[in-house]
């Protein structure tokens, strides 16, 4: 991630929240390690709070991949999946809701687009 903000002409120091789309494990696997070392929040939708803490899971489980592995591809995402560590527990990162509709009161005013169906709380 250091190396993506430098290339844009940035640093660490830049990082003034951690925005997730949804809470499958490769996309907040990372986001208490970037909330503790950059003291900014983790946001979402309301509706992708409870499944960041775990309160539920709606992931895809190893059977239900399995059960799909004579489709093409889906064996070689599943060996890449478990060897990056796809079915490792990932630390509580104290996520919060987006404050309010509309652009976030961040660099860019980047405005969050909630689309369920991935997840309950998916967004774009």
């Amino acid at each position: 991630m250091l190396a993506s903000l430098e290339e844009v002409g940035l640093n660490a120091r830049s990082v003034a929240a951690v925005l997730v789309t949804h809470a499958h494990n490769d996309h907040i696997g990372a986001a208490e390690h970037l909330r503790a070392a950059y003291d900014g929040p983790v946001l979402m939708h309301q509706d992708e709070v409870p499944h960041a803490r775990r309160d539920f899971l709606d992931q895809v489980t190893v059977g239900q991949v399995l059960a799909q592995a004579w489709r093409p591809g889906v064996l070689p995402w599943a060996v890449h999946a478990l060897r990056a560590g796809g079915t490792t527990h990932v630390p509580d990162c104290e996520p919060q809701a987006f404050p309010a509709p509309g652009a976030l009161d961040l660099p860019g005013a980047p405005v969050p687009v909630h689309t369920p169906g991935h997840t309950k709380g998916h967004c774009a």
